[in-house]
Order: structure tokens, then C-alpha cells, then sequence
């Protein structure tokens, strides 16, 4: 195993804080990551020293698989989250395995970058929703050419059997064929929609027949309450941005008790503020039947709690030694008369998360993770934030009564838990999100007022150049506020009547640097006019390269 570590060089990329980037701004990122941090590679396969798979090691511990299909068109894969969310079809590690075999294999390297790779790629087509073969050298084998058509696509089977009888192909003399680490993960979604759809059908007719009861609750949930539930449950990672006070809490509860009866769920995670796991207690216990844990005290308790989610219930029960009411572990015993039941809900609080969230995954296992008042992890950068990020589950929810946050990264923050893919990286989103398509009417108005700000600016500057730079004041004013009224227009946000509006948020963050000169200019009479002038050139030329105008 190789051990990388390079000095970055003269790439240049933007701040960390700005998200008006490039592709091109990214993949130097990236580029730059690869140089600065150190990384261990290894070839899984070395009979192949570039189109191969290799295991990345980063310095935080964790091991990424890289995969090399193509250097001349740059394809490649990684099983890290960037790679599959960020769209630039490279990531870190794949740019620090292009180091490493540059470095190690300079010729083979350079001769890789001018002719196609010798083997037979094997790749899920996701727009097509099925496998694609691609051969660098010429035309696929005919023993492919049975199952695959001209332009390379499946045509002949499921997917599943076609994977078969390439292994059998492999076996018989054709080494070169290898499938992509990508299509597993294609397959694996591919079943899991199915059965989702399955699932649901089976549902509604046991429903319709009468084996199965309409409720999943003691008490019947309104019907836009049901369709919440059905909502949660069949999605599988879904957000429910119900307002305040129309039950977000029993439609979570009532689809965990769907996927429990659908034995599609053994173990929920409910993570909700702390002052609400009591709350959560009393509803649980008014509308199921399952047993439930809170999970409260030090450290070495939660643990300890975690792992014991799978014994029963009344094994559980408040008087144990190992959980006792004086260090707040209680759990939820089976009822009279039946048979304990294993815990299904583990109610934690998000500071727990900040500790325990990785110990969760490996000792609770759950297969739902709830998240109660999920604004909580609205702000992306924050280490609640990041920690809940890390809990794995095959469902997830989460409840929020403030599906619009005021910033844009904050939505992004909720879905990204969810499904990183849905709205991909924060980069393109919040720009794209920020700046909408122009009508013809928005577009001829702003520029309308950057005109006359123009003429403006260019009196200011004839008046004041000789004797009257008294007299320059009137019209370099003018130019402020029509240059406010043009940012308004371009951002989506109310013309300002008057000067004193032009200078309050949100209109005052479009004057960026230039706003503490302009509040002394307005406040200050004597203030001299040029610099303020030479700030509006320059803040209009700058505006004029972000808008693309």
C-alpha cells in the first residue's frame, strides 16, 4: 500500500465561504485536497496498473473504493458521498489515486491518457434504468453482442441474469469484462423501489379484505393524518412539514407501527429537543402498543441502553440493577397478560447524538430514524448538524413545522440528510436557488435603473470636478438609490421609495463593502463624494459579473 502525500501547488481556488464557484472552481477543490492531505492507496486488482480499483485511506480512518474506467474522458467512480452528490464525476480520492499513478507509473500513465482502456466496462445506465456494456477497444465480443445492443444497452433479460451469465463469460476466457462498483448500489435501489411498491399493494388489499385493520393506532387518525402516514412509510426517507398542531408526532408514530407490522422495522430512533422525549412518551404510549425506551444519564448508561434494545421488555423493566429510576434509563414493560415484546422505540435527545450517534449505528442498529423538530439541524456547518448526519438507516423522517428556513442552506441541510442525490451539492443549488431566470419585464427594469444610476454618477462627477462639489451630493444620491431599486429587482425583493429603506435589510447586503462608506456619506454632509464614487463603480462592475448581465 502506497502512502501519498504531495505539496499543493500553485492551484488557486475561491474562499472557503464562497459558493459562487465553478465546476471548474470545484474540481480544483478537490485537486487541491489531494494535494494537501495524506492518503494510502492500494490496487485490488494489480494486473491492471490504471483501469483498476483501488482502496483509498484518509487520514480520518475511513476507506473509500475508487474506481479508473477512463482517463481521456475522465470516468471514474468513488463510494464516497461527495462523488455521488457533486455532479463533477471526481471527488478527493479520485484525484489523489490520479496522483499516485502519475507519480508511480509516469509512462503507462501518459500512454493511459492517449488510448482507451483494454477492458469491457460493465455500468448501470441510470437514465436508461438498465446496464450499459462499453468497450474501449472496438466492438463488444459477439458473446456480449447477445445481450446487448448496437448502442450497448441491455436488451436481452433482467438485469440480474445478465450480471450472471457475465460472470460465466469472465470464467470462459473474457478476464477483461469487469462491472462497476456502481452497479450494486443501482440494483440494491432498483429492488428497494419495487418493494416498496409491492409492499404497498399488499397493504391496501390485506386493508380492503379486512385482514389487516385501516388504523395502526388505538385511535383512528383523520384521513389527512393516513395519508401522512402512508406518506412516511412508503417513501421511505420523507419529510412531513405539517404545521404546528396537526400531529406530525402520531403520523411518525403510526408509520414506525406500519413498517413494524410490515416487518420492515425492528429498532426506531426517535431524536427529538430534550423537553420532548416525555411528550413523545405520552404519545406512544396513547396510541401503540410498542415498547419504547428513553434513553437518559451518563455516558457508559446510553451505552449500555443501545445495546440492549433487542432483549425483552420485561427484562427492561425500571427495577433492573443495570437501569435503574435513580439514573433515569426507563423503559416501557409488555403489557398483562402477553408475551414481552422487544423494545421498538429508543427516544434520545440531539445532544445525545453529538457523542453516541456512532455508537448507535453499530450497537442499536435502527432501521427508522426520526427526527422531531428538525430545524435543529437546519444549520449545515454545526456539530449537531454533523453528528446526526452520521446515524444510518434504511427510513428516515423528518418532522418539521418550518419547511421554508430563511436561508436557502438550511432547506439543503434537512434534505441532505434525507437523500443527498435529491438536490445534489450545496453549490449549484443555492446559486441556482438564489438567482431565478430573469423575465423580460424584470430584466428591462433593472437595467433601467442601473441606466439612470450611470447618468447619475457621471453628473456627480462633471459637477464636482470643478467648483461645485457641494452640488455633486444631489445626484450621487440619486445614483444610490437607483442602483438599490436595480439590486432589488435583480434579488427578488421590494423597491425602496426612499434612500433611508435602501440601507436596511435584507437590500442592505447587496452593498457588500461599499455600505459602511455609503452610511457615512448619507449620514455626513462634508463627506467628500469621490470615494463613494469610486465604491459605486466598482460595486456595479463587480454586481455586473455576478448577474451574468
Amino acid at each position: 500500500m502506497a502512502t501519498l502525500t504531495k505539496k499543493p501547488d500553485d492551484i488557486k481556488v475561491p474562499s472557503f465561504h464562497d459558493w459562487r464557484t465553478t465546476d471548474a472552481d470545484e474540481i480544483n477543490k478537490r485537486r487541491l485536497r489531494a494535494r494537501e492531505e495524506s492518503f494510502q492507496i492500494a490496487n485490488t486488482n494489480p494486473q491492471h496498473p490504471i483501469f483498476s480499483n483501488f482502496l483509498v485511506k484518509s487520514a480520518s480512518g475511513l476507506t473509500y473504493s475508487v474506481e479508473v474506467r477512463d482517463l481521456r474522458q475522465r470516468q471514474f467512480a468513488c463510494d464516497c458521498v461527495d462523488f455521488r452528490i457533486n455532479g463533477l464525476g471526481t471527488c478527493k480520492h479520485v484525484e489523489s489515486v490520479l496522483l499516485h499513478l502519475e507519480a508511480r507509473f509516469r509512462r503507462l500513465f501518459h500512454a493511459a491518457r492517449q488510448n482507451r482502456s483494454n477492458r469491457i466496462e460493465v455500468i448501470a445506465d441510470v437514465a436508461a434504468d438498465t446496464l450499459r456494456v462499453s468497450n474501449g477497444e472496438g466492438p463488444a465480443p459477439r458473446a456480449l453482442r447477445e445481450w446487448f445492443d448496437a448502442e450497448g444497452l441491455l436488451n436481452n433479460g433482467s438485469p440480474e441474469t445478465a450480471l450472471a451469465a457475465l460472470q460465466g463469460f469472465r470464467e470462459e476466457g473474457f478476464p477483461h469484462i469487469r462491472v462497476s462498483q456502481e452497479v450494486s448500489s443501482w440494483l440494491e435501489n432498483r429492488r428497494r423501489a419495487a418493494e416498496r411498491k409491492q409492499l404497498r399493494h399488499e397493504y391496501e388489499l390485506k386493508v380492503q379484505s379486512g385482514e389487516w385493520p385501516a388504523q395502526e393506532t388505538k385511535v383512528p387518525l383523520f384521513p389527512y393524518q393516513r395519508e401522512g402516514m402512508l406518506h412516511l412509510a412508503f417513501t421511505e426517507r420523507a419529510l412531513l412539514a405539517d404545521e404546528m398542531g396537526l400531529g406530525k408526532t402520531i403520523q411518525a408514530i403510526a408509520a414506525c407501527a406500519l413498517l413494524h407490522r410490515l416487518g420492515q422495522a425492528r429498532h426506531a430512533l426517535v431524536v427529538t429537543p430534550a423537553s420532548l422525549k416525555t411528550e413523545w412518551e405520552e404519545q406512544i404510549q396513547r396510541f401503540t402498543h410498542l415498547p419504547y425506551l428513553l434513553v437518559f444519564g451518563p455516558r457508559h448508561r446510553r451505552l449500555k441502553a443501545y445495546g440492549r434494545a433487542d432483549v425483552l421488555a420485561e427484562a427492561m423493566d425500571p427495577s433492573a440493577a443495570s437501569l435503574t429510576i435513580r439514573d433515569r434509563q426507563e423503559a416501557c414493560p409488555a403489557r398483562a397478560g402477553e408475551t414481552p415484546a422487544p423494545l421498538f422505540f429508543t427516544i434520545v435527545n440531539y445532544e445525545q447524538m453529538l457523542a453516541d450517534a456512532l455508537d448507535v449505528n453499530r450497537r442499536l442498529r435502527p432501521d427508522v430514524v426520526v427526527l422531531d423538530e428538525a430545524q435543529r439541524i437546519k444549520n449545515w456547518s454545526t456539530k449537531t448538524a454533523q453528528a446526526v448526519k452520521r446515524l444510518r438507516s434504511r427510513y428516515a423522517f423528518v418532522l418539521t413545522g418550518t419547511p421554508i428556513e430563511n436561508r436557502i442552506d438550511e432547506l439543503h441541510s434537512l434534505m441532505d440528510f434525507l437523500n443527498p442525490s435529491v438536490l445534489g451539492p450545496l453549490f449549484p443549488f443555492e446559486e441556482a436557488a438564489s438567482r431565478p431566470p430573469f423575465t423580460e419585464e424584470e430584466r428591462a427594469r433593472a437595467d433601467t435603473h442601473r441606466a439612470h444610476a450611470v447618468r447619475k454618477l457621471r453628473m456627480a462627477r462633471l459637477l464636482g470636478g470643478g467648483d461645485l462639489a457641494d452640488e455633486a451630493r444631489p445626484p450621487l444620491l440619486d445614483a444610490v438609490l437607483s442602483l438599490a431599486r436595480a439590486f432589488a429587482v435583480e434579488h427578488r425583493l421590494p423597491e425602496p421609495a426612499a434612500l433611508d429603506e435602501a440601507l436596511l435589510p435584507p437590500l442592505s447586503h447587496c452593498w457588500k463593502d461599499a455600505l459602511p462608506l455609503l452610511r457615512g456619506f448619507v449620514a455626513e454632509a462634508t463627506q467628500p463624494w469621490q470615494p463613494l464614487a469610486q465604491s459605486l463603480d466598482r460595486l456595479m462592475q463587480a454586481d455586473r459579473g455576478d448577474t451574468g448581465k
